[in-house]
């Protein structure tokens, strides 16, 4: 269904962004996004630096070099047929078991073209959950993870973790604006802009709610 709308979207001038923790997507799907140049942004939720995190979060642990192997794929298939998008951006959820692995995780993205790195709160929906919320990060690995993202060149919102890191955990608010995500559409017009000023959100089984 996913396919079903992005090619009959593909002539369409809107910009057009997947948010997806990848757990459904294998490599022949991101060839296939990338050869029919069916996104212009996926957002991938990316919060361990290895198997063993992961199975501190996940039932499956193995959801971590999953998501390291669609990210290759992404990489691969962009230089493959010489194209920026789909933008990458990711998607990380600061909780206690991974707001001290940071650099490490930043580490891996090392070779990828990441847009943008997004510090999001956790939402808790059980007290199962709440066991998982973030302490407070030392400003200082603040400070050290801000230089490494900023060394490669990726924006983010880590600006909000010097104010304050106890607003952040309780925010849900959108991401701040990228000066450089940007789109040519097929009139060849530049369009700039780092979210849409419509958004019409489509489940993986077809239902728009």
């Amino acid at each position: 269904n996913m396919f079903y709308f992005l090619e009959r979207f593909k002539n369409i001038d809107i910009f057009i962004r997947i948010t997806t923790n990848a757990n459904n997507l294998n490599e022949q799907d991101i060839e296939r996004i990338i050869k029919g140049k069916l996104l212009s942004q996926i957002n991938i939720s990316f919060n361990t630096d290895s198997p063993e995190t992961a199975k501190k979060i996940y039932i499956d642990g193995t959801r971590h070099s999953h998501t390291l192997d669609i990210l290759n794929a992404i990489t691969k298939y962009k230089n493959i047929y010489a194209t920026d998008n789909p933008y990458v951006d990711i998607m990380f959820t600061l909780l206690k078991v991974n707001c001290d692995k940071i650099p490490e995780i930043i580490e891996l993205l090392r070779h990828h073209s990441i847009n943008y790195f997004f510090f999001q709160p956790l939402r808790c929906y059980s007290e199962r959950l709440e066991e998982l919320i973030a302490s407070d990060i030392p400003q200082r690995e603040i400070t050290q993870v801000e230089k490494k993202l900023r060394d490669l060149h990726i924006e983010s919102n880590i600006s909000e973790l010097h104010r304050d890191t106890r607003l952040l955990i309780n925010r849900s608010d959108s991401q701040e604006v990228s000066s450089t995500t940007s789109l040519i559409n097929k009139n060849g017009i530049h369009i700039r802009g780092y979210m849409p000023l419509t958004t019409l959100p489509i489940c993986y089984n077809g239902n728009i709610p």
